[in-house]
């Protein structure tokens, strides 16, 4: 039978040995491509970082606010889509295509920094395939709090008339259409029949069976107040015909989000330093071999 040899202290102690002797030298190889290529690096040190700073400076302040939306048609993971495409034009600088699809003026558009939908989870819409049907959000950020007065509107606008909601709606409010007049025909028969009974029953010379027909009519009168509540439910579906509706709107704060511009910059610097110490050991690999 073959047998292994386990690995011992002596195997693990060389292994670090080797590691931290790997590490060592490493470490003296960058130092010195950046001493050798001092000058090279510290520019390129200092053109990073100072582009940091810049970047940091002149980065505004923002604001941040949500909505949230309730939807009765599609799927929600439409609507996290369609906003995803606002997002990619605010993102790129395309604001006047964004103010024409929000029906809005390009000043309002170009304060918009950015525009997520997220589901009740706080996830990425567009990514959710769930069936629940439940609430979603917009977080919206921008450099100007009076955008998000005509920027409320304007996204239920967007969410609630692509061509096939309005085609849909036209449709639906057809078929209601015809269902509420066929109700209220239905009614008015009903309602003429109640109404003739009593001279029926003062006409007739016939012996009538009161209990059976007080039955009947009764049951007349039952199915009219059902179709009372279908007709008054379908004209108030008629109504309120929408896909998305608003549980909350905007509310922003009264003053804005300022960046962390200590934290930006010491990034920056960290990246300017990765980079020059790149930038060196390339160099010098490159110089010996040649």
């Amino acid at each position: 039978m073959e047998e292994y040899r386990m690995i011992g202290k002596d195997d693990i102690s060389g292994s670090l040995v080797s590691f931290s002797k790997f590490v060592r030298n490493s470490i003296s190889y960058i130092l010195l491509s950046l001493k050798k290529h001092a000058v090279s690096s510290a520019l390129l040190f200092i053109v990073i970082a100072a582009a940091g700073a810049y970047y940091a400076s002149t980065k505004p302040a923002y604001y941040e606010s949500d909505m949230a939306c309730v939807y009765n048609h599609l799927h929600k993971k439409t609507y996290g889509e369609m906003i995803k495409k606002l997002n990619t034009l605010a993102q790129s600088g395309s604001y006047a295509t964004l103010a024409n699809v929000l029906g809005m003026p390009v000043e309002k558009a170009k304060s918009i920094i950015s525009l997520e939908a997220q589901n009740i989870a706080g996830a990425p819409l567009s990514e959710d395939i769930s069936q629940g049907k439940f609430s979603f959000y917009i977080v919206a950020k921008a450099t100007n709090p009076t955008v998000y007065s005509d920027l409320q509107p304007a996204l239920l606008r967007y969410m609630n008339t692509t061509p096939f909601q309005l085609l849909r709606n036209e449709l639906e409010e057809k078929r209601l259409a015809k269902k509420v007049s066929y109700a209220q025909q239905s009614i008015n028969q009903i309602d003429s029949i109640v109404s003739a009974y009593p001279t029926l029953l003062k006409e007739s010379t016939q012996k009538l069976d009161t209990a059976s027909n007080v039955s009947n009519l009764l049951g007349l009168i039952s199915y009219r107040d059902r179709l009372v509540n279908t007709m008054l439910t379908d004209e108030s579906t008629m109504q309120t015909m929408i896909s998305v509706e608003l549980l909350h709107g905007f509310t922003p704060t009264e003053k804005p989000i300022q960046h962390n511009r200590t934290k930006t910059i010491l990034s920056f610097i960290m990246l300017a330093a990765l980079a020059a110490g790149i930038w060196a050991v390339l160099k010098n690999l490159m110089s010996h071999a040649s």
